[in-house]
């Protein structure tokens, strides 16, 4: 027995250095691997930092070596998003000023300096995709690869909603709230929802075969009933506009580059479907809800009937400690006005659960000055994203059009919690990003072949 457990740590040590080898020679692996294995946060309490670090986090420290080896990290930025990329820096520069201050102010310097380095790590994730994922090869690799992340994060999230096979890391005993191969069921639609609108690109790709086009149709149906297996409200709220702005669409782009026919029959039954329920739900006044009882694919809609049934609504009843958190924040915000309490001191210093909201979170724990930054970074990326969508055409178009509403959803799922400390607050933005800018040197070096071609034809004597 022992033999046999010194060989497979053996084959273990070499598999894994033949992988960062790999890795070294092509960074758009390990960007790639970190994508996918973000989608798997279910991991051991470890002293000090909990359970923050996961396999992922490995592969992208050592791309981000390797990138500051080579020189890559302190490349400046592609055309077009330098400006974008700066925006990020002066965010995390404020970020950790005001952290490093706390450290010496605030009492408690290892999570003070734990957030603080989360922060900078996210900042570094955000900088090397953008220096890496430089060519359509590349997207096409790590959309690749996200899409087989979500087939799995569906399938284990399918199987534990259904009852088929329930792993104890799949779902909440308790409350019975689905969180797939995520650590809490709140962290699903942060993966989940911008990669909706990859989705919908794949299940309506006219090159396609059908069955393909079929099997992207289910795997996006899956997606959104996994997504209300959750239970969570923001989840829901996301998976409903994905459905209805993604079908909108593909319905306003030419049909000379799609085929949403299935897609679209499919949507349509899907919301017919959802909407019986959600009707069934809100109207029933038999039952009431229950944390413990009331099944996750109601709890929403459960909660958001009893409120509006209500003689009178308070904001702590429709956001629970949500509401305390900005109502104290906001009430507090003057006594550190510029640079906060410092990055996760908040809680800390107050005594009270962390701000479930990330723009309130910065303004309170990093000041009014990271807060601007933060509001006008990610201003920009909505900029780029919009602008990019405005100036392609055809195919390209459509892609940037789904790519920024992926942004607008991890945009969104940010109002309801603190979503700096999670990856997909990093690399969704840098991947669309990487897109518009590789999307539009695409188009502009069709052009500018084009082009020529034209003038010598007109040339031409007749």
């Amino acid at each position: 027995m022992i033999i046999a457990f010194a060989v497979m740590a053996v084959l273990a040590v070499l598999g894994l250095g033949y992988l960062l080898a790999r890795i070294a020679r092509d960074p758009v692996l390990g960007v790639c691997i970190f994508v996918f294995m973000s989608a798997i946060t279910v991991t051991p309490e470890l002293p000090v930092i909990g359970d923050r670090i996961i396999a992922a986090d490995g592969i992208m420290l050592f791309v981000i070596v390797i990138s500051a080896i080579n020189g890559l990290l302190f490349r400046p930025a592609p055309p077009g998003l330098r400006l974008v990329d700066q925006l990020a820096g002066v965010f995390i520069a404020i970020a950790t000023l005001s952290s490093g201050l706390a450290m010496f102010t605030r009492g408690d310097p290892v999570r003070v300096t734990l957030f603080m380095l989360i922060y900078l790590y996210g900042y570094l994730c955000f900088r090397v995709i953008l220096r890496i994922l430089t060519d359509e090869a590349a997207l096409r690799r790590v959309f690749a690869w996200w899409t087989c992340a979500i087939v799995m994060v569906v399938a284990v999230g399918v199987l534990a909603a259904t009852g088929l096979y329930r792993p104890a890391w799949s779902y909440d005993a308790t409350i019975n709230r689905v969180s797939s191969t995520f650590k809490m069921s709140g962290q699903v639609s942060s993966y989940l929802g911008p990669a909706m609108f990859l989705l919908f690109y794949l299940a309506t790709l006219r090159q396609a075969s059908f069955w393909r086009r079929l099997g992207f149709t289910v795997l996006l149906v899956a997606s959104a009933y996994v997504m209300l297996s959750t239970g969570s409200r923001i989840s829901l709220v996301i998976m409903v506009l994905a459905m209805l702005l993604g079908a909108v669409v593909i319905l306003k782009t030419s049909p000379r580059l799609v085929r949403p026919g299935v897609l679209l029959v499919s949507t349509g039954v899907g919301i017919a479907v959802f909407l019986s329920f959600a009707i069934s739900v809100w109207t029933d006044t038999t039952t009431s809800y229950s944390i413990v009882e009331t099944s996750p694919f109601e709890r929403a809609l459960k909660m958001w009937s009893e409120q509006s049934r209500a003689d009178e609504i308070e904001l702590e009843t429709v956001g629970g400690t949500r509401a305390v958190e900005i109502e104290t924040a906001l009430d507090n915000m003057h006594r550190h006005l510029f640079l906060g309490t410092g990055s996760g001191m908040f809680s800390q210093t107050y005594r009270i659960n962390e701000i479930h909201n990330s723009y309130v979170s910065v303004l309170a724990e990093n000041g009014l000055l990271a807060f601007i930054a933060l509001m006008f970074w990610w201003a920009a990326i909505g900029a780029v994203l919009i602008m990019a969508a405005a100036r392609l055409r055809g195919t390209r178009q459509l892609i940037m059009r789904l790519v920024t509403l992926g942004f607008v959803s991890i945009a969104i799922y940010q109002v309801t919690t603190n979503g700096l400390r999670q990856r997909p607050f990093w690399f969704v933005p840098a991947i669309g990003l990487a897109t518009a800018s590789v999307l539009r040197r695409s188009a502009l070096s069709e052009e500018a072949a084009v082009q020529p071609d034209a003038v010598a034809a007109a040339a031409r004597p007749c």
